[in-house]
């Protein structure tokens, strides 16, 4: 394949200029040999050691370029986030009986939810009820664990998020 085909762009300026060539060499020869060996038609690859911004290059590229279909930009947002089933449950959980308790409490006030605001009238005075739970603490305390017991008991999917 001819390396006009190729487009790498990123390279810092100040790069040593024989360091900049053969990082570009191994990259078009590892990317023929990965074509011919799949036969893909077309091929879109991000290399990047800065993930976070990375992740938002394309929705910010999208924003300051004003694209027109913006429920295409989106559906591409929403690529990123996908739900599903919860890992754990309670029985995962190792808290206090208090705290469980304390937890499971707050946990039925959602599942009450719809009796309240409904079947009671509450949604007259506050049509747009919101329950939120909101754990801290350091790496490894169990945050995101209750989060998915929560899901777990609640039966509902779970939505993971890194930022």
């Amino acid at each position: 394949m001819d390396n006009q085909l190729y487009r790498i762009h990123g390279i810092p300026q100040d790069a040593n200029d024989s360091e900049i060539r053969k990082l570009h060499s191994r990259l078009i020869r590892d990317v023929e040999k990965f074509i011919q060996q799949t036969e893909v038609d077309k091929l879109s690859i991000t290399i990047s050691t800065d993930i976070k911004n990375e992740q938002n290059s394309e929705f910010n590229k999208e924003q300051n370029e004003g694209s027109i279909n913006s429920e295409l930009s989106f559906e591409k947002r929403a690529l990123q986030y996908s739900s599903q089933q919860p890992s754990y449950g309670f029985s995962h959980l190792e808290i206090a009986g208090k705290v469980r308790d304390d937890l499971i409490t707050a946990i039925d006030a959602i599942s009450v939810e719809s009796t309240v605001f409904d079947a009671w009238g509450l949604r007259n005075i506050q049509p747009n009820p919101r329950t939120i739970l909101n754990f801290y603490g350091p790496p490894g305390t169990g945050k995101t664990l209750a989060a998915h017991a929560i899901a777990d008991y609640l039966d509902k999917p779970i939505l993971l998020v890194s930022y």
